[in-house]
């Protein structure tokens, strides 16, 4: 397969990845999200209704947390997710620093128009990717 070809075909997977999977994997986590919410307002409306009889400090607890989740805006929770994690960033971080990396392997990353051959640094923890362009360099970028 040539280089053309390989780029065609990386090309296509990227744009059904972005264009046709991602939008259904945040339409699934919108769902779960509401799915919660109204599952927290629903147990917190039965606590404060078989708890009635409890002193007056837990009903106005309860009542706080239940008006609380009213105000949960579950699109902008996902968008704020989004622009957390899809961000980017150019730091000056040695790769020798990062402790207790999850991967460290070469990547083929497309940059320009055309593909480089990038380090590629995941901190499983942080659930952050930094690509560097080789061992040796102090800057990286935060994908």
């Amino acid at each position: 397969m040539d280089v053309e070809a390989a780029e065609a075909e990386a090309n296509e997977v990227q744009r059904t990845f972005y264009s046709l999977d991602m939008p259904k994997v945040l339409d699934r986590a919108q769902e779960l999200m509401e799915e919660h919410q109204e599952t927290l307002h629903c147990g917190f409306g039965e606590i404060r209704l078989s708890e009635g009889t409890r002193p007056s400090i837990l009903m106005e607890t309860l009542e706080l947390l239940d008006e609380s989740f009213g105000t949960v805006d579950n699109a902008g929770d996902i968008q704020r997710l989004i622009n957390g994690y899809m961000s980017v960033d150019i730091a000056q971080t040695p790769l020798h620093s990062l402790r207790d990396p999850t991967l460290v392997t070469r990547v083929q990353v497309l940059i320009d128009k055309s593909w480089k051959s990038r380090v590629a640094v995941l901190m499983g923890e942080s659930q952050r990717l930094f690509l560097y362009e080789n061992e040796e360099v102090s800057h990286y970028q935060l994908v």
